[in-house]
């Protein structure tokens, strides 16, 4: 059987047509109109994971991420040839364009509404999922890429700077944050950016793609997204930031975290994680004189 015949089998459905759009389907039924079909090659208690942190933000109204639709039997995916595959209600919008200043405003007002509610998680968690206290791990490893790197270009303010950021993690007031975080059992999107936001017709802001959800602190989502639309330009970051307080406001700890998490020289090793070519990465790289201007405004901001 092919995969759409077993999805009409186990849901009690009739495809009609079905198109591959980036690494989900959409998928037109008769009955049951427009459905995305999301396939994952994960273990089947990372899948639960991350459905369950959907459905845990639903419960509590943020109701802008993906609904699942369970099968016949009342199953949540189906297995294909070693994937599983989960259906959902197709979402008829497009990306927002964050380059656009008051679209980006509008996504991170979203991201702290869903923040608002990304907290008690009560369902068991998997292991590979539970990172809040991985940061400072994560910090040495990117810290040891760009020591790898240091011949080739000779900039060893950035690995400065990430001896710095994890001296920051460090400070009580961030492991009071990290603590405060892990205690709330907060979750986050993991990989919060327009691409894996849509804009519905009456302008909202869905949430797609949560495979990189997981028990982590909020303040991870907000950096991912500032370093990715405003990178080593703290005026405008601040503003974003302001955006979000205004939404959530933020303890003056999570800004300590927020501030460490910003340290991390993030856009160079994206770019380096990309297999970038170093003269690409070089021509982008901020002088050093820009990093030390860097520093000095994110630390004023607390």
């Amino acid at each position: 059987m092919t995969l759409f015949s077993e999805i009409e089998q186990a849901y009690g459905m009739q495809i009609e047509s079905w198109q591959a759009i980036k690494d989900v389907y959409r998928v037109c039924t008769k009955a049951h109109g427009i459905l995305c079909v999301k396939p994952y090659r994960i273990p089947f208690d990372e899948l639960s994971f991350i459905l369950a942190v959907q459905e845990h933000v639903r419960n509590y109204n943020f109701q802008f991420v993906p609904a699942t639709c369970k099968t016949a039997e009342g199953h949540l995916a189906i297995r294909y040839h070693h994937r599983f595959y989960v259906l959902s209600r197709w979402i008829v919008g497009g990306n927002p364009a964050f380059h656009h200043e008051h679209a980006l405003a509008e996504g991170i007002e979203t991201l702290a509404r869903f923040h608002s509610v990304s907290h008690g998680f009560a369902e068991s968690v998997p292991p590979a999922r539970m990172r809040a206290w991985r940061i400072k791990e994560n910090f040495f490893r990117q810290k040891r890429i760009l020591k790898r790197m240091d011949g080739d270009w000779n900039r060893s303010d950035f690995i400065n700077l990430c001896a710095r950021a994890m001296r920051k993690l460090d400070d009580r007031r961030v492991q009071r944050a990290i603590e405060r975080e892990v205690q709330a059992r907060a979750v986050i999107h993991g990989d919060y950016n327009y691409p894996n936001l849509v804009v519905d017709r009456l302008g909202r802001y869905h949430l797609i793609d949560f495979d990189n959800a997981s028990v982590h602190v909020r303040m991870e989502d907000l950096a991912h997204v500032l370093h990715r639309n405003a990178p080593w330009q703290v005026p405008q970051m601040s503003r974003l930031i302001e955006v979000y307080d205004h939404v959530r406001p933020l303890a003056q700890n999570d800004l300590h975290l927020l501030v460490a998490l910003l340290l991390q020289p993030y856009p160079l090793i994206r770019a380096l994680r990309a297999g970038k070519s170093i003269h690409a990465i070089q021509s982008r790289l901020p002088g050093t004189s820009l990093v030390t201007r860097y520093i000095r405004q994110l630390e004023q901001l607390v």
